[in-house]
């Protein structure tokens, strides 16, 4: 104010003589200016007011446009994404801003701003997380289809893994458990933890997920049964969970903010089963556990002894049956047998107690030490090849006996025996059975009975022979057959298949 008054007594002071210049001085002052101020102040006003509709309508369309266009920025990544109500997919910055343009044309309300509406809109979905949506139905339904019961057997274990896991992505400060899971999981794990870290810089998804239990206190364990015999045969899942990684995550965040923290999750289940199985170590102590297994898997009986190593073998096996990782070293687990039970140091027996599952063990092995062999030229027994010869040895019933059972025995027993697959035992032959002579000796009969009748002969007829033999106890496999075969009389078979005279 004190600049305009200034100027007006400098323009008075100099004109104070000219009295022509004066006069026209005093007509601007008392019509002209207070004319085109006025003027000047409508226009103003108007562009005031324009420019606020523009801003309202401006905000309004960026509200209704973020609103009716699902799209989400992975910050680490620099990744947009589109969410079409079943999957969060990428999607082209280029394409987002074209719907931008294209939209605010079509409205004819915004041209002006259309640009600066589009780099604000940009920047509006930069700040936009799938970490903090909530997916519809349709994604949560598909995610848990994905994980059970493939990785887990169970909808409310997939739940609940999906909630720790959002738990450890949004890094919640509350949890301290400590989540035990089988090593075969640990390819899926290491996958979530990449994609995790690459799209959102996460590093602490798999901080607290272990594959064995060492030392680890029980009141903060959570075990985690997974579908191994899934997993083990198929290789597809750590792919397919890296395709639908944004939607794993984007279920996982949002369980984790519906349910606060994994453990609440679990109050909140109506059925205990999955919860007992989960807190298992954490409702019991390692003297109640080995309480446990005393009371359910030995008894007593007076003048009879078990060897550390067998009673180890029924530990595993009732650890195994409660679907239970190795949840206690064995000299722990040994000590406190000790506390419970009598033992001879000298000749390391717990004495005066038996378990029904001792006979069994004692059976298969002496089978395994009557009857089979090192042999480097030898190829391959299958586990149901050697269950078979068993059971065929023992002239019981033994029906209680299964292939996974022989399978851990052998494992615990013979440690140095190659196995490869959990079905072929390599390097090894039976006393009962002869695999390969089996098969050369059927073929040579087979083709002695085609040269008499003078027809042709392939494998696969060969093999239709071997198997329909009524005197036969063994068969080998299709498989190993045709692969001796090969082996033997490669040379007179040609690419069809066909024996050459």
């Amino acid at each position: 104010m004190k600049h305009l008054h200034d100027a007006l007594d400098n323009l008075i002071e100099k004109y104070k003589h000219n009295e022509y210049i004066t006069g026209r001085l005093e007509i601007y002052m008392s019509t002209l200016l207070q004319t085109a101020l006025d003027s000047e102040d409508n226009e103003h006003m108007k562009k005031v007011k324009r420019k606020q509709t523009l801003n309202r309508k401006r905000y309004d369309f960026i509200e209704r446009f973020l609103n009716k266009n699902s799209y989400y920025y992975c910050s680490n990544s620099k990744l947009f994404l589109y969410y079409d109500g079943l999957h969060y997919v990428g999607h082209s910055e280029d394409d987002i801003q074209h719907n931008v343009l294209t939209t605010i044309t079509a409205e004819n309300q915004l041209t002006p701003w259309k640009y600066r509406i589009r780099n604000d809109i940009i920047c509006a979905i930069k700040q936009r997380s799938p970490l903090n949506t909530i997916p519809d139905s349709k994604t949560i339904q598909y995610v848990i289809n994905i994980l059970c019961p493939k990785l887990f057997t169970s909808r409310n274990l997939t739940k609940y893994f999906l909630t720790l896991l959002g738990d450890n992505i949004l890094n919640k400060e509350d949890t301290n458990s400590i989540y035990i899971i089988s090593p075969s999981a640990k390819e899926i794990i290491k996958e979530l933890g990449n994609s995790c870290n690459m799209h959102f810089g996460s590093t602490s998804v798999g901080h607290n997920i272990k594959y064995k239990y060492y030392d680890h206190d029980y009141e903060r364990c959570r075990l985690l049964d997974i579908n191994n015999d899934y997993i083990e045969h198929y290789t597809d899942l750590p792919r397919e969970i890296s395709k639908y990684i944004i939607d794993i995550i984007a279920v996982a965040t949002h369980y984790s903010s519906r349910h606060v923290s994994a453990d609440k999750f679990l109050q909140q289940l109506e059925r205990a089963t999955v919860a007992d199985h989960i807190l298992y170590l954490t409702n019991n102590t390692q003297e109640s556990i080995v309480q446990n297994f005393i009371d359910s898997c030995l008894e007593t009986c007076v003048g009879t002894n078990i060897e550390t190593k067998n009673i180890i073998f029924i530990w595993n096996k009732f650890l195994k049956e409660k679907n239970l990782p190795s949840i206690m070293f064995h000299d722990t687990f040994k000590k406190l047998l000790q506390n419970k039970l009598e033992y001879s140091v000298e000749s390391d027996h717990f004495t005066n107690i038996t378990s029904i599952s001792l006979p069994l063990v004692a059976s298969v092995v002496k089978f395994w030490d009557t009857t089979i062999s090192d042999d480097p030229n030898e190829d391959e027994l299958e586990i149901d090849e050697l269950l078979f010869l068993f059971k065929r040895w023992a002239k019981k019933s033994v029906s209680n006996v299964t292939e996974s059972f022989l399978l851990d025995l052998i494992r615990h027993f013979y440690p140095s025996i190659v196995i490869e697959d959990n079905k072929y035992f390599l390097k090894i032959r039976n006393s009962l059975w002869n695999k390969r002579v089996d098969v050369i000796n059927s073929l040579g009969v087979y083709k002695l009975v085609c040269s008499e009748n003078k027809q042709l002969y392939s494998i696969c007829s060969a093999y239709k022979y071997y198997i329909s033999q009524p005197t036969k106890n063994y068969l080998v496999s299709k498989k190993y057959f045709e692969r001796v075969t090969l082996e033997e009389f490669g040379e007179t078979i040609d690419a069809d298949g066909m024996f050459q005279n």
